[in-house]
């Protein structure tokens, strides 16, 4: 179950991030989007010590804002 969230949460995040490329600048290529593993973990703690700490805008339901590097 851990697994399928961690797999959801970083579906919508790259959803954003996505969107927020292609408002900011050119589409990215479908063919990059497709090879984007929802699994994506360098984030994420193998050690089983987790540490929840989130800002209030998170816990009342809103998402983080997106950040692009480079974009102005």
């Amino acid at each position: 179950m851990v697994v399928n969230a961690i797999a959801l949460w970083n579906t919508l995040y790259v959803g954003d991030v996505l969107a927020a490329s292609a408002a900011a600048g050119p589409t990215p290529d479908p063919a990059d989007v497709a090879r984007l593993p929802p699994l994506l973990q360098a984030h994420i703690s193998e050690s089983g010590n987790l540490h929840f700490d989130l800002p209030a805008d998170l816990t009342a339901g809103r998402r983080r804002t997106i950040r692009l590097h480079g974009a102005s």
